[in-house]
C-alpha cells in the first residue's frame, strides 16, 4: 500500500514488538505519519487513546495517545504508571514522530521487563 492510497480509515495497525507477559488491552495505533499530514479525516487518529498495555508481573501500565486529541498541532504522549492512572507516573515521553515513539514503546516494554522501570 502505498502512502497515496492509505488514508486514516484504512491505516494498518502500527507493528510492534511486544515482549512476553505484556498484555495488550487496546490498540487503535495507526501506521500513519501524523506530524505533516493535514488532511482533516486524520483527526480521527489523533486519539487520547491509541495504545494500551500490562505488564501484570512488573505491574506497570503503558499508555499511548495523542494530546491534545484532535489537534493538528498535537503530539504523542507516552506515559507508565505503576499499578494503573491512579498510581505513580513513573514514566513520561513526547514526540511528533511516529517512529520515535515505536522505539520508545519497545524500549520501554523491554526495561519494563528487566526490572529497570
Amino acid at each position: 500500500m502505498t502512502k497515496a492510497s492509505i488514508t486514516a480509515m484504512n491505516a494498518p495497525i502500527q507493528p510492534l514488538r511486544v515482549p512476553e507477559s505484556w498484555m495488550v488491552h487496546y490498540n487503535q495505533f495507526r501506521e500513519f505519519d501524523l506530524d505533516n499530514d493535514t488532511d482533516p479525516e486524520t483527526w480521527k487518529l489523533r486519539k487520547q487513546t491509541l495504545w494500551q498495555g500490562q505488564c501484570e508481573r512488573r505491574d506497570r501500565l503503558m499508555d499511548l495517545g495523542w494530546y491534545p486529541e484532535g489537534e493538528l498541532e498535537g503530539t504523542f504522549r507516552l506515559q507508565i504508571y505503576e499499578g494503573d492512572f491512579t498510581g505513580t507516573l513513573l514514566f513520561e515521553f513526547e514526540s511528533h514522530t511516529r517512529l520515535e515513539i515505536v522505539d520508545q514503546m519497545e524500549l520501554v516494554m523491554i526495561s519494563v521487563m528487566t526490572g529497570a522501570l
